[in-house]
C-alpha cells in the first residue's frame, strides 16, 4: 500500500495547495511538498524499527511454510555467496512476471506520451487531462496492492489478468470517446488499471525474495519495467511511420494488453479465488 500512499499524495498536495491558495505560485507548490517529505523522512528515521523485538515486540515468524522453506535457502544462498540472478533465471514462471513488468510499463508510457493526441483536438482540458492519469495510477496502486496484500496474496495473477483485460477494453473505447467527462473518466481507469498490475510486481518481488533477495528481484522487474519504457518510444514511432493516423498507436497497444491477459493466465496456471495459487 506504501507506493500507492505515496502517489496519491505526490498527486494531490500539490492540487490542494494550488486550489486552495492560487496564489503562491509554482515555486512555493513545489516548495511546500518538499518540505513535507523531508519532515516525514526525519519522522521515520526517529521513530522507525528494522526489527519487532527493537520495540519489544516477538521476533518475526513466518507462518508459511512454503515460504519458511524458501527464504531458508535464500539465506543458505547468500551464506554461500552465490548471487541470486541466476537462481531466478531458472524459475520459468519468473520470466512471465518479466514479461508483464515489460508490457505494463510500454502501456503505461505510451499513455502518458500519447494522450496529448486529445489537446491537439481540443476534446479535454489539458490540465485535467495531465492530471488524471497520474491520479488514477496512484489510486491504482493503493487500492489493488492493498487488495492483493490482503485479500488475493496466493491469486496475485488473476487480479493481473483483470487490470490487463479492463485496461484493453478501455484503450478499444478510449479513442472513440468524444465527451470530456468520457475521456477524463477513461484515462483515470486506465491508469488505475496498469498501475496496480505494476504494484503486484513488488508483491511478487516480496513474495519470491523473502527478506534476503526481494531488492535484486525488484531490481530485476523495474529493469524490463524501464526497458518497456524505451521500447515503447522506438516502437510508437515506428508504428507511426508505417500507419498514418495515431489510432495505430491503440492498436499495437490493445495488443499489448492482450499480451498481458495471457500472461496473467499462465501464472494464475489453473487455479480460482476459491484455490490458492500454487507457489514454486
Amino acid at each position: 500500500m506504501s507506493p500507492g500512499m505515496s502517489h496519491v499524495t505526490t498527486y494531490l498536495l500539490p492540487l490542494a495547495l494550488g486550489t486552495l491558495w492560487p496564489g503562491l505560485g509554482w515555486k512555493m507548490n513545489l516548495a511546500i511538498p518538499t518540505a513535507v517529505f523531508l519532515l516525514m523522512v526525519a519522522l521515520f528515521a526517529l521513530t522507525a524499527a528494522e526489527r519487532p523485538e527493537e520495540i519489544g515486540e516477538e521476533p518475526y515468524s513466518i507462518k508459511n511454510y512454503r515460504h519458511r522453506v524458501r527464504e531458508t535457502s535464500l539465506r543458505e544462498m547468500k551464506r554461500q555467496g552465490r548471487r541470486p540472478y541466476r537462481y531466478f533465471a531458472r524459475k520459468k514462471r519468473f520470466w512471465w512476471w518479466c514479461a508483464i513488468a515489460l508490457l505494463s510499463s510500454i502501456c503505461r508510457y505510451g499513455l502518458l506520451n500519447w494522450i496529448p493526441l486529445y489537446f491537439d483536438e481540443g476534446l479535454v482540458s489539458e490540465t485535467f487531462s495531465n492530471l488524471m492519469l497520474p491520479v488514477g495510477m496512484a489510486f491504482g496502486t493503493l487500492i489493488i496492492t492493498w487488495v492483493a496484500g490482503t485479500k488475493l496474496i496466493d491469486n496475485q495473477g488473476i487480479i493481473v489478468t483483470a487490470m490487463a483485460a479492463l485496461c484493453g477494453m478501455l484503450v478499444v473505447i478510449f479513442p472513440m470517446v468524444q465527451e470530456e467527462a468520457a475521456i477524463l473518466t477513461g484515462i483515470f481507469f486506465t491508469g488505475f488499471a496498469l498501475y496496480g498490475i505494476n504494484g503486484i510486481l513488488w508483491l511478487y518481488a516480496l513474495d519470491q525474495g523473502g527478506r534476503v533477495f526481494a531488492g535484486s528481484v525488484a531490481g530485476i522487474l523495474n529493469g524490463f519495467a524501464y526497458l518497456g519504457a524505451f521500447l515503447e518510444n522506438l516502437l510508437f514511432r515506428t508504428v507511426l511511420n508505417f500507419f498514418s493516423g495515431n489510432m495505430a498507436v491503440f492498436l499495437v497497444m490493445e495488443a499489448f494488453c492482450v499480451c498481458m491477459v495471457i500472461c496473467g493466465m499462465v501464472v494464475c496456471k489453473k487455479n480460482t479465488v476459491v484455490i490458492p495459487e500454487v507457489r514454486e
